[in-house]
């Protein structure tokens, strides 16, 4: 594959052209008109054109175009480029066309020089034809002078048609990314892996059957004409048993009564209404089911989790966007957050859980680029993780067990820190408990993680906005303290 080559000389001045006329005057030319001096080439033109003033510090170019090993094509190489630079610059526009024959070796080359006043849009600037990184000309019109070549050297390299492998030391990479050994890569985590959510529910009715009435229910209440009902829910506008007796009244005026309804049934449609109106709704099976630590909600219809360490999408899906935002909604209205001045909030939920703790994360749609609310669960077993779960989980083994234990009885201080979901909040909570009990302790945290149920002397301090971290430490220093601990916080 034949390569050509491109330098761009810039004339800053009259002075200079008329120097390298000198060097033109003893090549071939293809000018007809040229009178032998750039400087009289450069005047006539320009008296003629009447552009304006120069955009930059150049008053006219030279191209010098080197074809290799083509010294005998020299003649019609040198009448093709000057008629394609007549195309690119236009015929007034060129002041002098000539080549000239190097030699190397037994190989001769053509060197063909087009000298032109550049005149785009009336005023002078080479802007419009030279890459002003690479100070050449334009991809486009290296295109075009090969182009112009191609049927008298079919080997030419095309510029941004023609694609050849050239070795790493021909692209100019250094010996460490020569030699750069890829790490083992998986196959199998490009893509993406599904983990099915089963409710614990029996019903007498088939299950799909109670889903989609519960599923219209939910709709009517929530996004349907009755939306106002789940809006006074929320804010306690309007009593639970109110809304009980609304939920009956539909169900038995689409025909589902004590009839055709069993008991068993109702209640499970009853009580999938109740988490939608006041609950975690369509999560409830991610957060009862032991082995998820994570849920995230990317949209409506792709809800991911962290089981046992992995990452999956699940089978469950919320309605669609309306139900979605208008779950984050209750969400937001029922933790008071204000979802209006402030669009990330994190938050804390012991209660809806009786397994588990929950640190929440809500980003509304102004943070979001895909135009919904992002929601995220952490969760924290209230059953607290011990050693031996450690141990089994083949976190640690004894010797590190024992080090921790050592250390969380006499170090001076102890930093926890590596990825979200690495355990630093299970192996702080458990090393609380390793804590003498002869030892007062203050914990202060922004979500409700750390928790203990053996040791008798923790203070638990939540941070906020209104109490921020450096507020509660400094009260810290006022009591009798001898540790103090400090779980996941953000700077207010």
């Amino acid at each position: 594959m034949l390569h050509l080559d491109y330098r761009t000389i810039f004339f800053q001045n009259i002075e200079e052209m008329e120097q390298k006329s000198k060097e033109i005057n003893e090549e071939k030319q293809y000018k007809k008109e040229y009178c032998g001096s750039l400087k009289d080439e450069w005047s006539n033109a320009y008296n003629f054109l009447r552009p304006g003033q120069p955009q930059d510090n150049s008053i006219a170019l030279l191209i010098q175009i080197f074809v290799p090993g083509k010294g005998e094509l020299e003649e019609e190489i040198g009448k093709r480029i000057y008629k394609e630079s007549e195309k690119i610059f236009k015929k007034k526009c060129i002041l002098s066309a000539s080549t000239k024959i190097e030699r190397n070796n037994d190989e001769s080359s053509v060197v063909a020089s087009i000298a032109v006043l550049p005149i785009p849009k009336r005023i002078i600037s080479s802007k419009e034809y030279i890459n002003e990184h690479t100070k050449q000309i334009k991809e486009a019109f290296k295109n075009q002078y090969e182009q112009a070549l191609s049927d008298i050297i079919p080997d030419i390299y095309i510029t941004g048609q023609t694609y050849e492998s050239k070795t790493a030391e021909d692209l100019g990479y250094k010996k460490a990314l020569i030699e750069y050994k890829p790490a083992k890569y998986d196959k199998a985590f490009d893509h993406e892996e599904f983990y099915i959510a089963q409710e614990n529910v029996s019903t007498e009715m088939a299950p799909d059957k109670i889903k989609a009435i519960g599923n219209e229910l939910i709709a009517r209440f929530k996004t349907g004409v009755d939306s106002l009902v789940f809006e006074q829910a929320q804010t306690g506008g309007i009593s639970k048993g109110t809304v009980k007796k609304l939920a009956n009244e539909h169900l038995k005026g689409r025909g589902y009564g004590p009839t055709i309804l069993s008991a068993n049934d109702h209640k499970v449609i009853l009580d999938r209404f109740y988490s939608a109106m006041y609950g975690n709704y369509i999560l409830d099976p991610l957060i009862a089911d032991d082995k998820i630590s994570d849920i995230m909600i990317l949209e409506p219809g792709k809800i991911r989790v962290k089981a046992q360490g992995k990452r999956y999408t699940t089978n469950i899906k919320f309605l669609d966007g309306d139900d979605y935002i208008k779950f984050c909604d209750g969400i937001a209205i029922r933790n008071n957050l204000d979802v209006i001045h402030e669009d990330v909030h994190t938050f804390s939920d012991p209660y809806s859980s009786d397994d588990f703790y929950l640190r929440l994360n809500l980003t509304t749609a102004n943070v979001n680029t895909n135009g919904y609310p992002a929601f995220q669960i952490r969760k924290i077993a209230k059953r607290k993780r011990n050693w031996d779960y450690l141990l089994k989980a083949g976190m640690l083994d004894e010797t590190l067990m024992n080090y921790l234990i050592d250390r969380a009885r006499t170090a001076k201080g102890i930093i926890f820190c590596g990825k979200g979901a690495s355990g630093k909040t299970t192996l702080m909570n458990i090393m609380l408990d390793c804590i003498p009990f002869n030892k007062s302790v203050e914990v202060m945290q922004e979500n409700i993680e750390l928790f203990t149920k053996v040791h008798p002397h923790i203070d638990f301090k939540q941070i906020s906005k209104r109490n921020p971290l450096d507020v509660l430490a400094r009260n810290g220093l006022l009591t009798d303290l001898d540790y103090y601990v400090i779980g996941g916080a953000r700077c207010w």
